[in-house]
């Protein structure tokens, strides 16, 4: 017959090994999340097209431009009402662009179907987008990239105005 005093014993004995296996998952789960959340937060993984920023968002298909924190709404404002008046961005279906300071002006980051950016008819259009833009909307330098995502990654390309390095 067993008495009392024997379980308390063993469950003596075995509690502090069963408390250090539990305080070893409890430290080991803790850093786990520790790192996934620290690598996390630099990642633009859940942004589109790895863009980052404020975003402004506006009409009836809530299209988006994100935008740099040196970068005044005014600005954002009026080069979204461009793109919509131009019918870069339909009422259909949204978009989403990035527009960026630069040292003499703005990046504007359009996306578009990686098929297009090589058609010479296509890249005459963009070209008169950017001047229109530099002229007429955001009275600066403009520089256009072009960005497309798809299951390989991101891609952009940087149509640069001549003499532009």
């Amino acid at each position: 017959m067993k008495r009392e005093g024997d379980i308390s014993s063993r469950v003596g004995v075995i509690s502090p090994v069963v408390r250090w296996v539990l305080v070893i998952f409890v430290v080991l789960g803790a850093l786990s999340i520790f790192l996934w959340v620290r690598s996390d937060q630099g990642s633009n993984e859940g942004n589109a097209y790895g863009f980052s920023g404020d975003i402004y968002r506006f009409g009836q298909a809530d299209h988006e431009i994100v935008f740099g924190k040196t970068v005044d709404l005014e600005v954002v404002e009026n080069l979204g009402d461009y793109l919509e008046q131009i019918g870069y961005f339909s009422p259909a279906y949204g978009g989403v662009i990035q527009i960026l300071s630069s040292d003499n002006g703005f990046d504007v980051y359009l996306t578009y179907s990686r098929q297009y950016w090589n058609r010479a008819d296509f890249l005459d259009e963009v070209n008169s987008i950017r001047e229109d833009l530099e002229a007429n909307v955001l009275m600066a330098t403009t520089r256009i990239i072009l960005v497309d995502e798809d299951e390989e990654g991101i891609h952009s390309m940087n149509l640069n105005p001549k003499g532009d390095d």
